[in-house]
């Protein structure tokens, strides 16, 4: 129906709906839920209008019904997609139906009386027709009513769906998805997930069109490092994967500069590290110095290696310690009482220890 009442919305409230998501940067698009086996004209066509012309993609999918006025409203839809479960898809057509109660009301004992002013000839004119108890005729009502409507859901469905066969446009109905898909009511068989990701595709194909300059695009090479892709873009603030998954540009930008922040951390405490690696390594190179110095006072061949010249160094001094020591030499400064000695020579030391 065109309007919300009791039990359902209308075709008013979802294009209301819809308008709002156009400026969500988080939505991609949209998928229409359809169980339906029809509905009112009023509404439709203009519903149907407002799909086809929507910025972001629309993919339709049913698990179930799907026909007349629904298909009218799936059609505008840049894809159409049924489970292998549906009830019926088609139906295209268009159809009058009225109740004629004066009848009843005439064996009630109630009169129905109408009249029409004198201009008024053509008022109600396909109904009067019909409704005319000695020459009742449907012409009227089909030529004037019916098929100009049919007419326009027709093109429309030819205009938007140009595979489908004559068949379909007859009001055939079907009750196999494969059977909707050759005669080209669909575009393929999948679940509402796989109508979901047709939604996402569809936006990728729409972003990389060069001739849509409409929207900005962004590109997030941290992001796409990190997720190791060769390359990450946004256009008209969606990052659009190949699945159900979609960020805001604000969102991308938060994780982007967490990555930069990030980074920027690691590499200052990279160079704090290389800085002390640099200055561990000076002193090794001080230290490996210290060791070939000391091998060439002792004579000794290096080994090759740091260790093994250590090693080497090593079994030197333990050599030294094993063996014994010359007798210590005190020395003493001019002025020092020295004791002289009975012996010698420590007489002949004595002298040369006191002698400036």
């Amino acid at each position: 129906m065109k309007y919300s009442g009791m039990c359902s919305y209308g075709t008013q409230h979802y294009k209301k709906v819809m308008e709002q998501w156009i400026e969500n940067k988080a939505i991609a698009g949209v998928v229409l839920d359809i169980e339906s086996g029809g509905g009112s004209v009023s509404g439709t066509p203009e519903f149907s209008e407002y799909i086809q012309k929507y910025p972001k993609p629309v993919v339709a999918f049913t698990n179930g019904m799907m026909c007349s006025a629904a298909y009218y409203i799936a059609a505008g839809a840049k894809e159409i997609m049924a489970s292998n479960y549906i009830d019926v898809i088609g139906s295209i057509g268009t159809l009058y139906r009225t109740l004629d109660f004066t009848g009843k009301y005439e064996k009630e004992g109630i009169r129905v009386i109408e009249a029409y002013a004198s201009p008024s000839t053509n008022k109600n004119g396909a109904i009067r027709a019909a409704m005319d108890k000695e020459n009742p005729s449907n012409v009227r009502i089909i030529e004037e009513l019916l098929d100009p409507t049919n007419n326009r859901f027709i093109a429309f469905i030819k205009n938007n769906r140009k595979t489908i066969s004559e068949e379909a446009l007859t009001g055939m109905e079907y009750i196999s998805s494969e059977e909707a898909l050759k005669n080209g009511l669909i575009d393929r068989i999948g679940t509402l997930e796989e109508a979901v990701t047709a939604v996402f595709e569809l936006q990728n194909e729409q972003n990389n069109n060069p001739n849509n300059n409409d929207m900005s695009e962004k590109t997030y090479p941290k992001i796409a490092s990190i997720l190791n892709l060769s390359e990450l873009r946004a256009k008209g603030g969606l990052f659009l994967g190949t699945k159900a998954v979609s960020l805001s540009e604000e969102q991308l930008d938060k994780i982007e500069a967490n990555v930069q922040e990030d980074q920027s951390s690691v590499i200052e405490q990279l160079s704090d590290d290389n800085k002390k690696l640099k200055t561990k390594a000076e002193e090794l190179e001080k230290l490996k110095a210290a060791v070939q110095q000391s091998l060439t006072d002792h004579s000794l061949q290096s080994t090759g290696s740091g260790e093994g010249d250590i090693q080497l160094l090593s079994e030197k001094i333990t050599e030294y310690g094993s063996k014994d020591g010359d007798t210590p030499t005190q020395v003493h400064s001019q002025g020092d009482q020295v004791e002289t000695s009975e012996n010698p020579d420590d007489a002949i030391l004595n002298e040369k220890i006191i002698t400036p």
